[in-house]
């Protein structure tokens, strides 16, 4: 059988991970914060272990360095500088 959890022993088991604040903002209906999967059971909030560990997983993303990396490229906003428009004529 599963183990389920109270929004307060979910924080306690995962401090790094969740607040009891995050959690009851994700489980609003339009929540700008996705959580983990919970079930109402009147008024009473319960979390499934094996759910939340799932959906941790589902979190995990893998990250693959390239060997050449593409320069940032600044953009400059506003009206150029006097050294800009002389570069720009001279380019020409």
């Amino acid at each position: 059988m599963s183990e389920y959890l109270n929004t307060e022993e979910l924080v306690a088991a995962y401090p790094a991970l969740f607040s009891v604040s995050m959690l009851k903002k994700s489980r609003m209906k339009y929540a700008d914060v996705a959580g983990p999967p919970h079930i109402n059971l009147g008024r009473k909030v319960v979390y499934d272990r094996s759910d939340v560990e799932a959906w941790l997983l589902g979190l995990k993303r893998v990250v693959q360095k390239s060997a050449a990396v593409a320069p940032v490229v600044k953009l400059r906003r506003g009206r150029p500088t006097k050294a800009d428009q002389i570069a720009r004529r001279a380019a020409y």
